[in-house]
């Protein structure tokens, strides 16, 4: 039996079953609401440690957190672009941080304050605004709870925060481990991956401190590794990994495994076997999942040490240009706690999709790989902010119904050049109250 599948996660697809019946549209709230809004944000980042000294502080933490915040939504992205956006927004600069403050602080004092702030009491901060705004959203349509969390482990590398001479030597750009919730379109956590080590270390850690019951999590083959699927499954997480020269041993089996006649019978005979097309970027992607199911007595033999597994799955993409009709093919090859071909096919998609989502989301609409701070701890504070950003921009290119039509670039070029309107939209999606009050639906006429 082939199993067709669609092109979303769970939570996509209900909001998109939701859309095809419904408009939301978002009703514009009052100069004082956006003002409220602000306060409670400033109320939120006083939590944040302020390691100044004390008696020589000026501009408080709380607000310069909001100020880069706000100016980044609005198509800021650097000191210099957050001291310059607020020159020019200086009327809604006095109406939102009041008269206390008779200038706008230099690009020197953004990047130097951005530097000092404890990037996981920063990351913690945003990450709790957004999933109290994702939220509200299901509850203000109705939606229904997802019945599980996925979760993406994957590193990125700011490209512009190294530099080649230095007085003590080269220093390498930064890396930064990320836990993508493919759920909730939210980046978790963003940790820097320091000099001496590599992510494995890192993923471990953070995994083992997070709740992963009813919690998929999927990773590159870097990640496969017998003490991180130990940690999984200790905190009753599933799981899909990816095989690959580092496991040799696994990925040797696998592509015996997955041979030309075995391929066949399960495309053929069997409930393991399912298949996606989708028409984009002018080529025809066709998408293969072959799945095996593994044995009590495999497990115990050849998979000894691997907590928790019940299959290997084969993944086959093949793109056929529409213009001349060249074709490529990709095989590659995954470990997972799940026996669902449908379920592993769905992580896989959501999985691969999450570089698109999040890494070149990054790169092509916030722009981080033109990124060039030195201070490795301010430039990981400026990612923090750009996911939040970004996390936003996808809200609100859903709820709007704009996924195919405008791209999150495009809509944040359309923030930056009608700011206070396009502020009002994001305030709506960021306070609950507002949320209830402003979120107009309309069934659609059929």
């Amino acid at each position: 039996m082939k199993i067709a599948l669609e092109d979303h996660n769970t939570t996509m697809f209900r909001l998109k079953e939701f859309l095809s019946t419904n408009t939301i549209k978002i009703k514009d709230i009052e100069s004082e609401i956006s003002v409220r809004i602000c306060r409670r944000l400033i109320s939120i980042f006083s939590i944040v440690k302020d390691c100044r000294q004390q008696k020589k502080i000026f501009y408080q933490l709380k607000d310069l957190i909001l100020m880069e915040f706000l100016a980044a939504v609005g198509g800021a992205d650097s000191g210099e672009d957050v001291e310059d956006f607020w020159e020019r927004k200086f009327s809604l600069y006095k109406k939102i941080f009041g008269p206390n403050y008779e200038r706008v602080p230099s690009h020197d004092t953004f990047d130097r304050v951005i530097g000092l702030i404890p990037s996981s009491e920063m990351n913690k901060t945003l990450v709790d605004i957004l999933l109290e705004a994702d939220k509200a959203l299901r509850k203000a349509l109705k939606l229904p709870k997802p019945d599980y969390r996925h979760i993406s482990v994957d590193g990125k590398q700011l490209r512009g925060t190294g530099r080649v001479n230095t007085m003590n030597g080269p220093i390498k750009d930064l890396q930064i481990l990320n836990v993508y919730d493919n759920t909730s379109d939210t980046c978790l956590v963003s940790e820097k991956i320091e000099d001496k080590t590599n992510e494995i270390p890192h993923a471990q850690s953070i995994l083992s401190q997070m709740e992963l019951k009813d919690t998929l999590v999927t990773f590159d083959a870097l990640h496969t590794q017998k003490e991180t699927i130990s940690i999984i499954a200790k905190k009753r997480g599933d799981y899909i990994g990816g095989l690959k020269g580092n496991q040799h041993s696994l990925n040797e089996y696998a592509i015996n495994l997955f041979n030309k006649e075995r391929l066949a019978k399960i495309e053929s005979s069997t409930d393991d076997y399912a298949y996606n097309k989708t028409i984009a970027h002018g080529q025809l992607e066709e998408r293969q999942f072959f799945m095996a199911r593994l044995t009590p007595k495999q497990c115990k033999t050849d998979f000894d040490g691997w907590a928790k597994v019940q299959s290997l799955t084969c993944y086959v993409k093949t793109c056929t240009n529409n213009n001349t009709g060249k074709t490529s093919k990709e095989t590659r090859y995954y470990i997972s706690s799940l026996n669902d071909v449908a379920e592993i096919a769905t992580g896989i998609r959501e999985h691969l999709g999450e570089e698109n989502r999040l890494h070149n989301g990054l790169d092509m609409v916030m722009m981080e790989d033109q990124m060039r701070i030195a201070n490795k701890n301010a430039a990981l504070n400026r990612s923090i902010i750009n996911k939040m950003c970004l996390a936003l921009y996808c809200k609100l290119q859903e709820v709007q119904n704009l996924k195919g039509k405008k791209s999150k670039r495009r809509i944040r070029k359309c923030i930056g050049w009608a700011y206070e309107e396009g502020m009002k939209q994001i305030f709506t999606l960021l306070d609950p109250i507002a949320l209830r009050r402003c979120l107009i639906i309309e069934p659609k006429k059929k």
